[in-house]
């Protein structure tokens, strides 16, 4: 929950150094153009203080607010022998510029024509038409497979499906790119179909550290140790889950809550 963490994660310090440089041009400009800014510079600060709690400029519609911000401080700048912000781009670099930007907006165009054969994958997974759902997410899967919502549903439609096996692939193939709690759990629960107990352990104790404030991949270690044999060991989760705190205090926590406190 902090959008300069995961800048430093998944870009280095270079990506960081780069992402700060742009926020001290934009604030810098402040001093250039008072009258015009102030109405940008404030939305522009009230993201930088949210970013320290929370991701918007990582969320697909307040990034484009963002980058609207700071594309309306950079028009509203006046040329400045001194300003280090601005600049200058020789004709045919530009010319250059967008060139290579055609094929890249293409590709974009191609992306949105597969984000809408997800949408009616989605569709149709709500209604229950389970495979008129897998059907479309078919059509998508090798432009999408590394993408962590898009396998995760992908994967839970072949579950609806029974096909486990299969819903395993798609899950390992993104977990080496994109591990999600979400992604673990649900594969320690295809492998619990598949009475492949060591895996499934392994599954949700990665979930399990990865959140540790979690109720979900305890709960489900509990369960497959019951489904071992294993009692005493799920009664240790049994403990263990009593014993935290909750803090989201959701109907799905609840009903587990309450499943565990009958069992115990």
């Amino acid at each position: 929950f902090n959008d300069y963490v995961e800048v430093l994660v998944e870009t280095g310090v270079v990506g960081l150094l780069l992402f700060v440089g742009l926020i001290y041009l934009v604030l810098s400009s402040y001093k250039l153009r008072q009258d015009y800014i102030n109405l940008f510079i404030c939305p522009f600060i009230i993201y930088l203080i949210l970013s320290l709690v929370s991701y918007p400029i990582n969320a697909i519609s307040t990034k484009i607010i963002f980058f609207f911000l700071i594309a309306s401080i950079s028009s509203f700048v006046s040329n400045h022998e001194n300003n280090v912000s601005l600049l200058n781009l020789n004709k045919w670099v530009f010319l250059i510029l967008l060139i290579v930007s055609i094929p890249l907006s293409l590709k974009q165009v191609t992306k949105y024509q597969k984000y809408k054969t997800w949408l009616l994958a989605f569709i149709e997974y709500n209604a229950g038409y389970y495979e008129d759902s897998e059907a479309y997410y078919r059509q998508i899967y090798k432009d999408l497979m590394y993408d962590r919502y898009y396998s995760r549903m992908f994967a839970e439609c072949l579950y609806k499906n029974q096909e486990y096996t299969e819903a395993l692939d798609v899950l390992v193939n993104a977990k080496v790119v994109v591990p999600d709690p979400e992604l673990f759990i649900l594969m320690g629960n295809l492998y619990r179909e598949n009475k492949q107990y060591s895996m499934a352990f392994e599954c949700f104790e990665n979930a399990r550290y990865m959140v540790p404030g979690r109720i979900l991949p305890k709960y489900y270690l509990m369960k497959t140790c019951f489904e071992t044999g294993d009692t005493i060991k799920a009664n240790t989760y049994i403990k263990e889950i009593l014993g935290m705190e909750i803090k989201i205090n959701s109907e799905l926590t609840q009903e587990i809550i309450s499943e565990i406190k009958a069992m115990h």
